[in-house]
């Protein structure tokens, strides 16, 4: 049902049809779930400037090899898994902030 939903809607459209939504799901979910457990851990920790850096380059080396190799479907996939993370680590941010 949700997946014949998500077929339908325009802006929800996958680029190609061998991807799953599915496993496109289950490692955004997965992956937010890390990043909002990463987000309570470094809290704790004197080097987070230097976490986040290191973060935050190894997403922008996901996007690069992402938009290179188009036809690719393992940085399809890390880039799904990059952004769950990062919106979990969002999310953890707001949880603190608020």
């Amino acid at each position: 049902m949700l997946y014949i939903i998500i077929n339908k809607a325009p802006y929800f459209k996958l680029h190609k049809s061998s991807f799953s939504i599915s496993i496109i799901l289950s490692l955004f979910f997965i992956f937010f779930g890390v990043g909002n457990f990463f987000g309570l851990l470094i809290k704790t920790t004197s080097y987070q400037i230097q976490y986040l850096f290191v973060i935050l380059l190894l997403s922008e080396v996901i996007s690069y090899f992402n938009v290179r190799l188009q036809n690719s479907k393992i940085f399809y996939y890390l880039n799904i898994c990059k952004r769950g993370f990062l919106i979990g680590i969002f999310v953890e941010a707001f949880k603190v902030g608020s």
